[in-house]
């Protein structure tokens, strides 16, 4: 098992960076109902779950979280309502951690949330064993198909999932939740695009390490009776009842984005006292499943079978005389340091795409030691050739995937590309998506290059209409340059196809 020092410590704007504006800090909301809390003393409160979100930085800046409750007041919502405090203006990623099983939550409150969803807001959302959780979940767009809310999975029959790992005596117990051996889970795996023989995890499910590589993640905390994530079979029901929109809409090029199990988890074996005495069939089911409603111009969704792979009694043991996934001394163990990477990823993925937080990252590494003494100092020379853009491309990423996360390096590249190019270019050519990537990097470091080396830098940004301006002038940039491309990969192709013909015909 890796140690935690393998994982690369997240990115983090230098304090003494030049930037006019600031660029957008993550806004998270986390909402519960029920007995689910945020109270570290209480084994089903989150507090593990949200002292990692705010220790955390996300593109570089650490977030705003708040928390709220469907019955209780918070420090941050005296009284939560969905339909009063949720908006695309103030959010940008909503946790939803459902106990209650009862009655839907109010069309009023349904509706708040799906128009956050078409706005591009990011929603995660979990309930656990047979229908808890339904009161928010199993009325939502999306969220309604990407899990079993009613009927849920039973908490005690030969169907239940059962994914606790008997201890260090060997028996099965109730209380292995809360020892330090978690339950393995199985990532699927996806080839890279051009590289078939290449496969790796979902973006969710990759951890950094400081060699720009990164480490699955194939562990969540175990429980006896857990839920259960699955795929819709329908993708065309309405988003809400009188409503003329798909709940899974068409992207451009008539393409429709699905939601996809992105990790499975074994239920087996063992029965235990009091109320676990059936010994259970071993079979696999969805532990997470992930929703690309970015793609279609819409939010993107996770669901997770269960809340137990989040609240404290899971973690650290509270309520217990176990100490979790973590040892004696309060350490994390190395387990608990990849699961604690995946939380994080579900913020970096969920959130939506912002041009300054892409932007941002890319004038930290120009004004970094290597490109700041190389590749800025005479930037404009260097873009005077395409094998000179191509490289400055190549330099800048270079540089950014040494500092980012794979999910916060694939959303500041795409981000890019469309700024410069728009969402066209990337969805009609896979085939130019490195040729894409490399000038629209190119086109950030232009726009940025000038201003970061005037010697009244912030004030010559910000003359520049940073950020209100930049996507224009990116998108300028862009159009002859795109035109460029297309020439040079056709010609590639053209001398590929020559070079197979001749090698065919030196092989008959």
């Amino acid at each position: 098992m890796p140690t935690p020092t393998l994982l690369r410590a997240p990115f983090r704007l230098a304090d003494d960076l030049l930037l006019p504006w600031q660029p957008h800090r993550i806004r998270i909301l986390v909402i519960a109902d029920g007995p689910l809390n945020f109270e570290p003393s209480l084994d089903f409160g989150l507090a593990q779950f949200l002292d990692t979100l705010r220790d955390s930085r996300f593109y570089g800046q650490p977030p705003e979280v708040r928390v709220g409750h469907r019955q209780l007041p918070t420090q941050d919502f005296p009284q939560f309502r969905f339909r009063n405090d949720l908006t695309a203006d103030t959010c940008d990623v909503l946790f939803l951690f459902g106990f209650d099983p009862g009655e839907d939550i109010e069309p009023a409150d349904q509706q708040a949330i799906a128009w956050f969803m078409q706005a591009g807001g990011g929603v995660f959302a979990t309930g656990d064993h047979g229908e808890l959780g339904a009161a928010m979940g199993a009325s939502l767009p999306r969220v309604r198909s990407m899990r079993r809310w009613r009927p849920g999975v039973p908490m005690t029959s030969p169907l239940r999932h059962t994914t606790n790992l008997p201890g260090d005596d060997g028996v099965y117990q109730f209380e292995d939740q809360s020892d330090h051996v978690p339950q393995r889970s199985y990532p699927r795996y996806y080839a890279r695009p051009g590289t078939p023989t290449v496969s790796a995890p979902h973006l969710l499910l990759q951890a950094p390490t400081p060699n720009g590589r990164y480490l699955p993640i194939e562990y969540q905390p175990d429980h006896p009776h857990e839920g259960e994530c699955i795929e819709p079979r329908i993708l065309t029901e309405k988003l809400l009842p009188g409503s003329t929109a798909d709940e899974f809409p068409l992207a451009p090029g008539g393409t429709r984005p699905a939601p996809q199990i992105i990790a499975f988890t074994v239920s087996y074996g063992g029965a235990f006292p009091p109320n676990k005495q059936a010994i259970l069939e071993p079979r696999l089911f969805g532990s997470i499943c992930a929703y690309d409603g970015r793609q279609a111009g819409v939010g993107r969704v996770v669901t997770d079978a269960t809340w137990h792979h989040f609240v404290n009694i899971n973690i650290d043991g509270t309520g217990t005389d176990r100490t979790g996934l973590r040892n004696a001394s309060g350490q994390d163990l190395p387990e608990l340091t990849l699961i604690r990477q995946y939380w994080r990823n579900l913020v970096s993925w969920l959130a939506p795409v912002r041009l300054g937080r892409a932007l941002a990252p890319v004038a930290h590494v120009l004004q970094a030691a290597r490109l700041g003494e190389e590749l800025l100092p005479h930037f404009e020379r260097e873009l005077a050739t395409a094998e000179g853009r191509e490289r400055a491309g190549f330099e800048i990423e270079a540089a950014l995937t040494a500092e980012l996360s794979p999910v916060e390096l694939e959303s500041t590249l795409t981000t890019l590309v469309d700024g410069v190019f728009g969402k066209a270019a990337r969805n009609r050519s896979e085939m130019l998506g490195r040729d894409l990537c490399n000038c629209a990097l190119a086109a950030a470091g232009a726009l940025l290059a000038a201003p970061l080396r005037a010697p009244g830098r912030a004030k010559a940004l910000e003359a520049a209409g940073f950020p209100h301006a930049a996507e224009a002038q990116l998108a300028a940039l862009g159009s002859t340059a795109l035109r460029e491309l297309v020439t040079r990969t056709n010609a590639r192709i053209e001398n590929t196809q020559r070079e197979i013909e001749q090698l065919r015909r030196s092989l008959n």
